[in-house]
């Protein structure tokens, strides 16, 4: 029979981050980030395109989005149950990455173009994952990633000032925040991810399912609704897009980055992803971004490119 008491220090004792990776880690982790890259550029050109041009609800393709991963996944969930046994901050924190990160992300493109929305929102995950790192867990930044995050924080205010005193877009900010609100969600998952203490296709599937629970009963007759229509090409769309890219294979390769760089280093390589989506967005939507916003942008980029050199790594 286990020790209560033991059991209570252990859920009770602080949080530690992982080690700093090796080189051959971070070899693996930034390819793994990089496919992530690959994978979200398109997303949110996609997700808007659903939401304005498809004439989906945001439901509906939040439905598509975490079916094909909940049913592929099932033996993995299956095996650790819908509830795995984790510390509570690291169960609520895993759950942000899913159902609430898409939702507002979603929502808030009906409001603001990709470039206007990700300008601000991509660089929430790295800002909020180094500062709560850093208050948490006493993890430092130091000096050339603190040179990074003062860029994005830079770009980031260029774009709020633009969408406040934009008079073309009324509910620009709104989108922005909507979208801002859903990054700070994934933050929280990038750094609970480590110590839910499941693999990444547990915790991939876990969320999956939770996700696809809770939108069910407000997206399925959208569904349904979609197949009654014929909209078969937004249906495969969304569901190769949403479900078995971005929701699967995307949050797997997030994962697996997490697990060998760390969340500081993984979000910040991620977030290079708002200077392709707005190349995507472009191109596939004809949305022209403005000079302010392409700015701003690159500024992020930038950052995120600064801030990603700073990780130290240790000899294999």
């Amino acid at each position: 029979m286990s020790d209560p008491a033991a059991t209570v220090r252990e859920a009770a004792a602080p949080l530690t981050p992982p080690p700093a990776p090796s080189w051959r880690n971070v070899a693996i982790g930034v390819a793994a980030a990089l496919v992530t890259v690959a994978i979200w550029a398109a997303w949110p050109t996609i997700t808007r395109y659903g939401v304005t041009g498809g004439a989906m609800d945001p439901m509906t393709i939040a439905v598509l989005r975490f079916l094909p991963p909940a049913l592929i996944l099932a033996p993995f969930w299956l095996r650790v149950g819908l509830m795995p046994k984790m510390p509570l901050l690291a169960a609520l924190g895993l759950f942000c990455g899913g159902l609430p990160f898409f939702l507002g992300a979603a929502i808030g493109f009906k409001f603001a173009s990709v470039a206007n929305s990700i300008a601000v929102a991509s660089g929430v995950i790295p800002l909020a994952v180094a500062l709560i790192a850093r208050f948490a867990f006493g993890t430092l930044i130091g000096r050339v990633r603190a040179v990074g995050l003062g860029l994005i924080v830079a770009a980031m205010t260029i774009a709020i000032t633009y969408a406040l005193s934009s008079s073309g877009e009324p509910y620009l900010w709104l989108g922005q925040l909507l979208f801002a609100s859903s990054n700070f969600g994934f933050a929280l998952y990038t750094l609970a991810f480590p110590y839910s203490r499941l693999s990444a296709l547990e915790a991939t599937g876990v969320v999956a399912v939770w996700s696809l629970v809770l939108s069910l009963p407000f997206g399925a007759a959208g569904v349904v609704e979609a197949v009654v229509q014929g909209m078969y090409g937004q249906i495969a769309l969304q569901v190769v897009q949403q479900g078995l890219l971005s929701g699967l294979t995307a949050f797997l390769a997030y994962n697996f980055a997490i697990s060998r760089l760390g969340p500081v280093p993984a979000a910040t390589i991620v977030a290079v992803t708002p200077a392709l989506s707005t190349t995507v967005a472009w191109l596939a939507l004809g949305e022209v971004p403005s000079p302010v916003m392409l700015f701003a942008v690159g500024l992020i980029t930038l950052g995120v490119m600064v801030a990603s050199l700073a990780g130290r790594v240790r000899p294999a």
